[in-house]
């Protein structure tokens, strides 16, 4: 495969049992979760393309003697990476599952067939949350 970057389609999906939070930025749910979460296993995270993300925690780094001597004081900061768990997107059937299970338990499933989208069923959780 050599140094082929995996591109992560936005948006993301985060799903927490029957929550699912949708995020339209890396940034956005790299800065939302908590780490301690994350070091728990909480959460399952997807690309748009049902293509299964992981959250990791990293150390901080001390980029000055400021940050050196709060990490003295105060112990390491962390800081939540998303990175991609796989290649290609080989669960996109599985988000769709979540996907439906929210929506039916929102009360939304007058809209809801076998032919509906992932695309779609992304944008009906949007549009559900806004």
């Amino acid at each position: 495969m050599g140094n082929t970057e995996i591109i992560i389609k936005l948006p993301i999906i985060l799903v927490d049992g029957l929550d699912v939070i949708i995020y339209t930025s890396v940034e956005q749910i790299e800065q939302d979760v908590e780490p301690i979460d994350v070091i728990n296993n909480v959460y399952t995270v997807y690309d748009s393309d049902g293509r299964l993300l992981y959250l990791d925690v990293e150390v901080k780094s001390c980029e000055n003697w400021m940050d050196l001597l709060k990490r003295i004081i105060l112990g390491p900061t962390y800081k939540v990476m998303l990175k991609p768990a796989k290649f290609e997107p080989q669960h996109e059937q599985e988000l769709r599952k979540v996907l439906v299970e929210y929506l039916v338990h929102r009360g939304i499933s007058k809209e809801l067939s076998s032919e509906t989208s992932l695309k779609e069923l992304i944008d009906m959780v949007l549009e559900f949350q806004k």
